[in-house]
């Protein structure tokens, strides 16, 4: 699972997920945050966590 982007910013954010299987959504924070892929999201674009997004 990858992210691709996001939008809206914080605790109200929605992440852009492309799944291994290859279809695409978009989820808010809380359905994702505990996916490995949200934490590899947040370190490459440089942020700690979700409440510096």
């Amino acid at each position: 699972d990858k992210v691709l982007r996001h939008r809206g910013s914080h605790s109200d954010a929605e992440f852009e997920i492309q799944w291994t299987a290859g279809d695409k959504s978009w989820l808010p924070y809380h359905k994702v945050s505990h996916l490995r892929a949200i934490a590899n999201y947040f370190e490459a674009i440089g942020v700690a966590g979700i409440e510096n997004l």
